[in-house]
């Protein structure tokens, strides 16, 4: 047989587990101070007003001019942001959205970087008329909407008439020759 050999366990020596401190260790330390956050966005200076504030005007004014034209405004959906700044970012050359870019200290840019925002600028008081730069191009956009659908709907109704013209003077067309007839005469 074979004899078991003795193994020495060594005792377990007395430890202080450093995940149990107690609370008074844990007051007596210093936290460091939470820093200030900045935004990431410069702030704007007077005279200058956000592009959402100017959605908020404009979604006022829309349901203000549908109210006016007897619309039902129970379920108004409002105007997305979001196309704002698509105006914003897809200027065009003839008629662009009036965007300034502005740094906090008021200085205005072509363009937009880290230092500045995009801003429209002010005037008036507290109505629509504040953002009187905007809300021109706004009428002027919309005509040219008008404009473009009169144009669309107008080049389909001459398209339509052409092409009914067209099939009213086209001669009626000989009808096919019976492919029996072709088979009896070829024997």
């Amino acid at each position: 047989m074979t004899e078991m050999q003795e193994v020495e366990v060594p005792e377990a020596e007395d430890t202080v587990d450093e995940t149990t401190e107690t609370p008074a260790a844990e007051s007596t330390e210093t936290k460091p101070a939470k820093e200030e956050k900045k935004g990431k966005r410069a702030k704007l200076p007077d005279g200058y007003g956000t592009p959402i504030q100017f959605n908020n005007k404009l979604n006022e004014w829309l349901k203000a001019q549908a109210e006016a034209a007897g619309e039902d405004v129970s379920e108004w959906d409002d105007h997305r942001p979001q196309v704002i700044y698509s105006y914003i970012k897809n200027r065009s050359k003839e008629d662009p959205f009036p965007v300034v870019f502005v740094t906090e200290a008021g200085e205005e840019r072509a363009e937009d970087d880290d230092e500045t925002r995009p801003a429209l600028r002010l005037a008036g008081d507290e109505t629509h008329d504040q953002f009187a730069e905007a809300f021109a191009w706004w009428l002027r956009k919309e005509e040219r909407v008008k404009t473009r659908q009169a144009n669309a709907a107008k080049k389909a109704a001459d398209k339509k008439a052409k092409a009914s013209a067209k099939t009213e003077d086209a001669e009626p067309a000989e009808p096919a020759p019976n492919e029996l007839a072709e088979v009896e005469e070829a024997e």
